[in-house]
């Protein structure tokens, strides 16, 4: 069994979603993964690269040792998130307003953040809300080293 937990550091603009936004998010995390490290449980944890703080790697550095950090979006679509976020997943959700081009230059500024993380493991990636498209699938596909997309009730193998 794999845990999968999403949304590090945060899930929500702050202006949007108030009551899901926690100074304290770190300790709040701490209650997720503690039990697991304790435990030898397998988990992931799906972090949102451009949204990372001051102190955030450090954090993850620190307190991930049996879990692995695995991509979660870039900005859990932070940065196209006008009204209603759930309008854009069929279309892609994060990456319904992207290219090609344009997913490149995100993942890669990404990945070179979390490749700072000890336990990123760059297999997995899970997209914001498990909504994506095509134009990720080829991208992931063939430019990356992922070969497990997740989703809303299992993941996707790209290399079936």
């Amino acid at each position: 069994m794999l845990v999968r937990i999403d949304d590090f550091p945060m899930g929500s603009p702050q202006h949007q979603h108030p009551h899901l936004w926690w100074d304290d998010y770190r300790d709040r995390c701490l209650e997720w993964i503690v039990p697991f490290e304790e435990n030898d449980v397998d988990y992931i944890l799906g972090v949102s690269p451009l949204l990372l703080f001051d102190g955030d790697i450090e954090f993850l550095n620190n307190n991930i040792k049996k879990g692995r950090v695995v991509m979660h979006g870039f900005d859990h679509a932070w940065s196209i998130w006008k009204g209603n976020i759930m309008e854009t997943w069929p279309f892609g959700g994060e990456f319904s307003t992207l290219n090609y081009e344009d997913i490149s230059i995100k993942y890669d500024k990404c990945n070179s953040i979390l490749q700072n993380i000890d336990s990123y493991d760059e297999t997995h990636f899970i997209p914001p809300f498990n909504s994506f498209n095509q134009t990720l699938l080829n991208f992931l596909s063939k430019e990356t080293k992922v070969t497990k997309v997740h989703g809303e009730k299992t993941f996707y193998n790209l290399f079936l």
